[in-house]
């Protein structure tokens, strides 16, 4: 059994290209959590929530989700990606 390792945080205007994502991760083996941003809460506040929980990676996407940052929790590295890049068409 594999651990949930890497979280989708999405904006509520991003749900279906989080979704999708998900369901592109799930289908090549890869465990994921989807989680809608909190109004109120940073996203520093869920930095720290991945930190606290040992969690690897955050995709994060906001607005309509057609884009894809992710934040690497071990190096501190930020990443940029299409969502297309993954397989799965944005909203336009």
């Amino acid at each position: 059994m594999q651990l949930v390792n890497t979280v989708i945080l999405y904006e509520p205007s991003a749900r279906q290209s989080a979704v999708r994502l998900s369901r592109f991760f799930r289908s090549e083996g890869t465990p994921v959590q989807a989680m809608v941003m909190e109004e109120g809460k940073s996203l520093e506040d869920y930095k720290e929530m991945a930190k606290k929980r040992g969690l690897r990676t955050i995709l994060c996407l906001k607005d309509a989700g057609n884009t894809v940052t992710a934040f690497d929790m071990l190096t501190g590295n930020v990443d940029e990606t299409p969502v297309s890049a993954y397989g799965v068409r944005g909203i336009l």
